[in-house]
């Protein structure tokens, strides 16, 4: 650990591992000042990441649509993908990652990503506020594979599904109120039309 020219990144959840620290240490009554001195001794230069606002979840909502679209050529998502950091970094001045600016990035959007850029627009001010994704984007991309797998269920048994109306279901499963959504699952399943 004291080798000249070297330093040790930890890319950790600090709640983590002031728990591990508690659990390490059981037997020791740590208050959280103790906690927090062995922290500051482990941690030297803390580089807290802030959590993505809606500008950042629009725009990796858009890009994980733009890499998804097949129609698309490898050069052209990354001509996007830098156009869309650029734009990133001039959202302080009122610029914004949207669905007009992505698909004006391309002659002919493809109708289908139209409406995945679309639905970007849509859920992005949701999966930012919901306290239970607050802009995580590891739960956003896990959102959005339970959402394709949803839809991709409903299209083998052939039920149309609103693709809005499912993103609400999904958001109410994930961050509603446990009791409630089983309520609303139960009331769907004793329905003679579901």
């Amino acid at each position: 650990l004291f080798l000249k020219h070297t330093a040790f990144v930890i890319a950790a959840d600090e709640r983590m591992i002031r728990q591990a620290v508690r659990s390490h240490f059981e037997e020791v009554a740590l208050n959280d000042d103790l906690v927090t001195n062995y922290f500051d001794k482990l941690i030297q230069l803390p580089i807290r990441v802030p959590p993505l606002g809606t500008h950042e979840v629009r725009a990796y909502l858009m890009m994980l649509f733009v890499d998804a679209e097949a129609s698309l050529e490898v050069e052209q998502k990354e001509e996007i993908r830098l156009a869309v950091c650029r734009r990133l970094g001039r959202t302080w001045k009122g610029e914004r990652v949207d669905k007009s600016f992505v698909s004006g990035l391309m002659q002919n959007c493809p109708p289908g990503l139209l409406n995945r850029l679309s639905l970007a627009e849509r859920i992005a001010p949701l999966l930012t506020t919901s306290p239970n994704i607050q802009g995580n984007p590891r739960l956003i991309k896990r959102f959005l594979n339970t959402l394709s797998l949803r839809s991709s269920m409903a299209r083998i048994q052939e039920v149309v599904v609103d693709e809005a109306v499912l993103v609400k279901l999904l958001l109410f499963e994930r961050c509603g109120d446990k009791d409630a959504y089983a309520e609303l699952l139960r009331a769907v399943n004793e329905s003679e039309n579901g």
